[in-house]
């Protein structure tokens, strides 16, 4: 590759007018002088003239007509010869255009060319610059075709195009290069040719045809290789600007030798006579004609290049006042000096200079000086949010005025304006950082020069939009076993980072954290042993509180004891319970209390209860086990009934179901007594005594009142003299009792005597001695150990015969033998008893067969069979005495079976040595117990018992057991309510408002209020009327309005104006919510919002989309109505937020073209410490009273704007 600088021959095309046109035609004379100058012949023009732009508007005369001149301009549109016609202006139009050919030396042809460089240069009258198009040829004169003028083999349009000042006022010419790249394949021929036309087509301004360019005579071409004999960066092409290389023919007088090669030399001469042309006579020629000189002004130099004939002198004719001349005669030359212009007015003169009879003229034109005015730039500069410099510059000051000044807009505290340093025409601007959320803003500057004055502006951008705390949701559903959730903040305010996050508070359950290195909140959750929970965590940054939940579902198996509290009786005993554990629990623990120790196996816990000789007690116990690290416990409460010892006097007493009384012989005299029984008032003791009141063997008491009945003589004889070893009542016939004495006949023979009651006294029978006889074997001492009777029978069974027998009247002395009664036994039988209907009972371990253990028979009976279960008698498998030792049983007088003896249980139940049968259970005869084994009992008539005790005489008087614990539903009045108490009534009042426990309070219709109340969130805590405990009250209420939104307007915040500080009362540890919901292509009533108004969440802001229903009957008809809302914006404010001029809540989603908007209020109380009793917390004073409100025209009712 190579490139060569061309000298090329220039050629010009022109056209003139041939008659004047209206000034106010000039664009289609414009369009005339372009068309005409496609057809107008080329002609080239002496090498000799440098190029220049033609001048603009000349003043008078012909300029574009002479040729002298027009040869110098290359392209251009002129006009001139500027004249009126019958009052109209009129003028001619000039065009040309310019062709410069580079002959090319022969060597080049072929080598390919791929560009071709131009250098152009446009006066300030051309604003869409000039085209250049190149076109190779083998031709050498230019081409005709207008096609090929304008784009030849590559062109380029819009070259060089004229600028303008910032205020448009002035234009200046420009210079520009223009490389036009040749198509590919391109190849170098005989001829380069570079035409030169105008761009587009001038329409005039004010009249004025004007505009032209001019090329720089050194065009580069660019070859793809060198052409050879040229190195690259020679001059190829004609010399320009020189007269053509003479063609030397003789040198040094000798003619130039033949070709070596030629094969002969020949001499031709031919002769030819001189002819001497006749000299040319001179002329006075000047070295120019015309002159174009710029505003500045300045010498120039014409030389006087030739005299007349015979003249050696010349002389300068009169010139203007802007020009002077100094002629030096002996070099012919003058140099003219022109003065500057003045501002906006060009000027031309006509030189004459005459020597003898000859005259030239020079014209020479002068550009006006430039209007210079006041300028500066940038008209505006504009600054970014952060701040920053920039700078003004005064590009020009009017003509005369050296200095200028400047001053900016009131208000415009942040913008600093100084002169700069370096160069005095530059103003820097410094602009101050925006604060977050402020609005653009302007400031003007004016700056003057003497007096002219511009105005420019500076504007800088918006603050950063406010930006708020946001966590990223609002709430964690957890499973049970979950341990951690993280919340990642969403966007903090402006200028903090997660570093200004601090954790305010969360529940024991709940460890939260910030990490700063992820940016959020960090929550460990312990795993859940019980039921599901919920907690709150409270994080704040700058100020602003966020507020999230943490949900855990119960634990499938939360610990739990089944049942919860079991009674025992005061003799204590063993308690079992069924436990189960949640999942994952470890370190299972019982801690007992007072008498109570305990163990767990396998989801059992085993308790055993110590005896309590006290009152009767509430023991609570702890079953306790960790779940997630975290303890879980669960109380097992024992009920255990009192039980009070009372020593006796004697062994024998009289028991009650409440009391217990010393009965008969003291204890000093009651230690033979073995045996009681008793039958119509009468009691009779037996045993081994020999002396009991004057009686042996046998003793009959008053069953009332305990007196000893006395003997006859008769019997107190006869029973000196025998032995007795049992006695049983047999009650023979009506109005008398009669008594079997066991005893021992001579020879060991069994009998009995049979005693009656005759007037207050015991007798013999009248036929003395009456006695029944006694089998022979077994002896009835040892066999015959009980007996019972009743309608004159008696009834005994013997312990070695395993049988039942049966006397009866019919039975007197002479050795009679009762009968047996049924069968035998298949074990010992151990008691017998008659009931009040005459059935006779027998009771004995495994009597009828394993597990039968009770028996029954009627008198007439002929087989015994096992009793079943009834109120009053026990089926035969409940009879189940843990010890059989002195087992007896009786009736008492309503009928119930009573079983006593050495037992300490029964049937399953712990009921020690004496249980009466209830129908279901054996349980205690009574409160008043025996403290020992029972020897024996009869049933006293009165619906007590005669009781014969085996041990130190003594009884346990009991107490129930507490009564089992039933939850209080309904709490208990505290006589006064201190700020702590009433702390807890606030909480449970704000549980019950997320439980959805808020009721809607419906306006009747005369009560309606004809506008909404307002806005309202007040806490009250109030004496009751009614002299109970202090309540504790909240109020809601609610803005609301149905709106249309233009589709042009984007709404960005809720601004409200803030209320009235006698309306708001927000203490340490309450902040105010405010929630803006959007209820989208709705229009709500009241009552449609009361479908949603029960929902906490609702008022709080905590959900992010709330629905509700609400159903009610119009006459007939179920009416339902559906509220849905969706959050849009949600702000917490303090106790300042009277002092703001406007609150602003940031909204998102406010979209559509209609719907309901509605603002809540809620009173966050997280960290309140105490509630004075009286006082009204929050916002607005209205009070829920029965039967409607008061102050509701006390509400918060702000103006409220939408803002885009």
């Amino acid at each position: 590759m190579a490139t060569y600088h061309a000298s090329a021959t220039r050629w010009l095309k022109r056209y003139s007018a041939p008659t004047l046109t209206p000034v106010s035609a000039t664009p289609s004379a414009s369009s005339e002088a372009l068309r005409q100058l496609k057809s107008a012949p080329w002609r080239m023009v002496a090498r000799d003239l440098s190029p220049t732009v033609a001048p603009p508007r000349p003043a008078a005369g012909s300029v574009f007509t002479d040729s002298r001149r027009t040869d110098y301009f290359d392209a251009y549109f002129g006009c001139d010869d500027h004249a009126e016609d019958a009052g109209v202006p009129v003028h001619r139009a000039h065009a040309g255009a310019a062709c410069y050919r580079v002959a090319l030396p022969e060597e080049a042809a072929g080598i390919g060319v791929s560009a071709v460089r131009v250098t152009v240069t446009c006066d300030y009258l051309t604003p869409q610059g000039a085209r250049v198009a190149a076109a190779l040829s083998d031709s050498p004169a230019p081409s005709a075709d207008q096609a090929t003028v304008r784009l030849g083999d590559a062109s380029a349009s819009a070259v060089a195009p004229r600028t303008v000042s910032a205020d448009g006022r002035t234009g200046y010419g420009a210079t520009g290069a223009a490389e036009l790249a040749m198509p590919e394949g391109a190849v170098l021929g005989g001829y380069l040719y570079v035409y030169l036309t105008l761009e587009g087509r001038p329409g005039g301004l004010s009249g004025w045809l004007e505009g032209s360019a001019f090329i720089t005579p050194d065009i580069e071409i660019v070859t793809a290789a060198e052409i050879p004999g040229f190195a690259d960066g020679s001059q190829i092409g004609g010399g320009y600007g020189a007269a053509p290389a003479p063609a030397m023919l003789v040198s040094g007088g000798e003619l130039p030798a033949p070709w070596a090669a030629a094969p002969y030399r020949e001499i031709a001469v031919i002769e030819r006579d001189i002819w001497e042309a006749p000299p040319v006579p001179k002329r006075l020629e000047l070295s120019l004609y015309s002159k174009w000189l710029d505003a500045a002004g300045g010498p120039f130099t014409v030389t006087v290049t030739s005299l007349p004939d015979n003249w050696l002198t010349f002389s300068v004719g009169e010139l203007p006042a802007w020009l002077t001349a100094a002629v030096n005669s002996s070099a012919r030359a003058v140099t003219l000096t022109a003065a500057a212009a003045d501002p906006g007015a060009s000027r031309s003169a006509d030189i004459t200079i005459s020597s003898g009879p000859e005259t030239a003229t020079l014209h020479v034109d002068q550009q006006a000086d430039e209007i210079t005015y006041l300028a500066v730039t940038p008209a505006s500069l504009s600054f970014p949010a952060g701040g920053g410099v920039k700078t003004f510059t005064v590009t020009s000051l009017p003509n005369g005025v050296s200095e200028f000044s400047f001053t900016k807009s009131a208000g415009a505290d942040w913008l600093t304006l100084a002169v700069d340093n370096v160069d005095s025409m530059k103003v820097n601007a410094t602009a101050s950082a925006q604060a977050a959320g402020a609005a653009g803003r302007q400031a003007s500057v004016v700056f003057s020069a003497g007096a002219a004055q511009v105005a420019v502006y500076a504007g800088q951008d918006a603050g950063e939009a406010l930006t708020y705390f946001y966590l990223a949701l609002d709430s964690f559903n957890l499973t049970h076993a979950e341990s951690a959730c993280a919340n990642p903040v969403a966007s903090f305010p402006n200028g903090l980072d997660i570093g200004d996050v601090a954790i305010v508070s969360a529940p024991a359950w709940i460890t939260a954290t910030v990490d700063s290195v992820n940016g959020e909140i960090d929550c460990a959750v312990a795993a859940n042993g019980g039921g599901a929970r919920w907690g709150t965590v409270r994080v704040v940054c700058g100020g602003t509180l966020r507020d999230f939940t943490v949900s855990q579902s119960a634990n499938p198996s939360a610990l739990s004891v089944s049942p919860a509290e079991a009674q025992i009786s005061g003799d204590g005993g063993a308690l079992s319970a069924a436990l189960t554990f949640p999942d994952g629990a470890t370190d299972q623990a019982f801690s007992g209390g007072s008498g109570v120790t305990g163990s767990i196996s396998e989801g059992t816990l085993s308790v055993t209860v110590a005896a309590n000789s006290g009152a009767a007690r509430t023991v609570t116990c702890t079953v306790t086990c960790k779940v997630g690290g975290v303890e879980q416990s669960v109380s097992y409460v024992v009920l255990q009934g009192g039980r009070t010892f009372s020593p006796l006097a004697s062994r024998l007493a009289r028991l009650t179901t409440s009391s217990v009384a010393a009965f008969g012989p003291s204890a000093t005299t009651d230690s033979g007594i073995s045996h009681v029984s008793t039958h119509n008032g009468l009691c009779m003791v037996s045993g081994s005594f020999t002396s009991l009141f004057g009686w042996r063997g046998m003793c009959p008491l008053n069953t009332a009142t305990g007196a000893v009945i006395t003997a006859s003589s008769e019997l107190s004889s006869w029973l000196s003299t025998n032995a007795f070893s049992g006695i049983a009542a047999a009650g023979f016939s009506s109005g008398r009792s009669a008594w079997a004495v066991l005893g021992t006949k001579t020879g060991g023979v069994g009998y009995a005597v049979l005693c009656y009651e005759n007037s207050g006294s015991l007798l013999i029978s009248s036929a003395a001695g009456e006695w029944w006889g006694w089998p022979a074997s077994p002896a009835p001492v040892s066999g015959y150990n009980r007996f019972v009777g009743a309608s004159d029978m008696l009834f005994s069974i013997c312990t070695t015969a395993k049988k039942a027998y049966k006397w009866t009247a019919t039975y007197k002395r002479g050795g009679q033998n009762g009968a047996q009664l049924g069968g035998s036994f298949s074990s010992t039988p151990s008691a017998i008893a008659i009931s009040p209907s005459l059935v006779i009972y027998v009771a004995g371990n495994g009597l009828l067969g394993a597990g039968s253990n009770l028996a029954q028979i009627a008198p007439a009976g002929t087989a015994w069979s096992p009793t079943a279960q009834s109120a009053y008698i026990p089926p035969a498998s409940r009879f189940t005495p843990d010890d059989w030792t002195g087992l007896s049983i009786a009736f008492t007088s309503d009928g119930h079976m009573v079983a006593a003896g050495a037992f300490t249980s029964i049937g399953g139940n712990s009921v020690p040595y004496l249980a009466k049968w209830d129908g279901s259970n054996w349980v205690p005869f009574g409160s008043v117990r025996p403290g020992g084994a029972v020897r024996s009992i009869a049933a006293d008539g009165y619906g007590g018992l005669i009781l014969l005790t085996a041990a130190t005489p003594g009884y346990l008087t009991y107490t129930p057991p507490p009564a089992r614990l039933e939850p209080d539903l309904d709490p208990l009045p505290p006589l006064s309510l201190d700020e702590r108490q009433a702390v807890c009534g606030v909480r449970d009042l704000y549980a019950a408002a997320f439980a959805g426990q808020i009721t809607a309070y419906d306006f009747t219709s005369a009560a309606r209020p004809a506008r909404q109340p307002g806005l309202c969130a007040c806490l009250r805590r109030d004496a009751s009327a009614a002299g109970g405990p202090d309540r504790a009250r909240l109020m809601l209420s609610a803005l609301f309005a149905r709106l249309e939104i233009p589709e042009t307007f984007t709404p960005g915040s809720v601004a409200l104006t803030p209320p009235p500080l006698e309306l708001l009362r927000l203490p340490a540890g309450t902040m105010l919510d405010l929630t803006v919901w959007w209820s989208r292509d709705t229009h709500l009533s009241l009552a449609d919002i009361a479908a949603v108004s029960h929902e906490a969440a609702w008022w709080a802001g905590t959900k992010v989309e709330v629905t509700g229903e609400r159903t009610f009957k119009l006459g007939q008809t179920d009416v339902s109505l559906r509220a849905s809302f969706r959050r849009i914006g949600r702000a917490s404010f303090g106790a300042d937020v009277f002092a703001w001029d406007s609150i602003d809540i940031p909204v998102q989603g406010l979209d559509g073209l209609h719907g309901t908007l509605a603002i809540t209020a809620w009173l966050c109380a997280d960290q309140i410490a105490s509630i004075p009793a009286g006082e009204a917390w929050g916002v607005g004073l209205m009070d829920a009273v029965e039967g409607g409100l008061s102050g509701t025209d006390t509400c918060w009712r702000p103006s409220v704007t939408l803002l885009g």
